[in-house]
């Protein structure tokens, strides 16, 4: 399995330590924490391309919302994103080439299993 960096995006404390935990734990690597969309996009556009490894996405959905999704997928058009609700129990699943899914469980070993690519 290729290795996974994932780019954390404005997510609630708690949420944010509890998944930084199960990604670390799933053997994933931690690129960058932003606070919100726009901050992730103008690091990414300072770095220059992101690089050729797996990436993901894992934010908040309230602010990774339809418009934040389109911008990192234009940014981003090969990762995966994961918008999970502030309270941790939903997601919605932006993958390559796909419509987006809503998951009605985004516990940790199923945001996991979603950075991996599993359906």
């Amino acid at each position: 399995m290729e290795p996974i960096d994932v780019i954390l995006i404005d997510m609630p404390c708690l949420l944010r330590d509890i998944l930084r935990d199960a990604v670390h734990g799933a053997g994933m690597t931690i690129r960058a924490e932003h606070a919100t969309v726009s901050d992730a996009l103008d690091a990414l556009t300072a770095t220059g391309e992101p690089g050729t490894e797996v990436l993901a996405v894992l934010g908040s959905a309230e602010h990774m919302n339809a418009r934040g999704a389109d911008a990192l997928r234009r940014r981003l058009p090969d990762a995966r994103l994961l918008a999970v609700t502030a309270d941790g129990r939903r997601a919605i699943l932006y993958e390559p080439g796909r419509a987006s899914v809503a998951l009605t469980d985004a516990s940790p070993a199923r945001v996991v299993a979603m950075l991996h690519g599993a359906s």
